[in-house]
């Protein structure tokens, strides 16, 4: 909420859909908490959209999953097998 006459934080969608087929990892982590700091000092807001699952658990694992615009559902857990 800004103050009146105040304008609104400027904000940086960065769509993550592209990884979908990289395994999530710490760097990749690492990069979006840098280019967030980088936002952040800009005086902007960085906004991580459409993340795959395993990088939303990772980045929620930090302390980073408010950058989330909207938190991925992970998948349901497979049935049990049978023997």
């Amino acid at each position: 909420m800004t103050a009146e006459g105040e304008a609104p934080t400027p904000r940086v969608d960065v769509d993550l859909d592209g990884l979908a087929d990289e395994p999530a990892d710490l760097a990749q982590v690492d990069r979006l908490a840098r280019l967030a700091l980088a936002a952040r000092r800009a005086g902007a807001r960085l906004r991580l959209t459409r993340p795959p699952v395993d990088l939303a658990a990772l980045l929620d694992l930090v302390g980073l999953s408010a950058l989330i615009d909207d938190p991925p559902e992970p998948p349901p857990n497979d049935p049990p097998e049978e023997h």
